[in-house]
């Protein structure tokens, strides 16, 4: 390969990289955020449902509640 080729393959996988430890670095600043918010209520946090917390037997996400016990 040609050097140039090279380094344009080099400088989007390092911009790949970047953007990957950004949305990772997020992704684990919400996790921490819900399990420290709502440790008395069992939270579970996925990529795909977010912050979900126990209530009465059910796991709920917390956009949809409104008070706590």
């Amino acid at each position: 390969m040609e050097t140039e080729t090279k380094f344009t393959i080099g400088l989007i996988l390092g911009i790949i990289l970047f953007i990957l430890g950004i949305v990772w670095s997020v992704m684990w600043m919400e996790n921490k955020k819900c399990l420290a918010a709502y440790s008395n209520f069992e939270p579970q946090w996925s990529f795909f449902s977010k912050c979900r917390i126990m209530i009465d037997g059910k796991l709920t996400p917390t956009e949809i509640v409104r008070e706590l016990k």
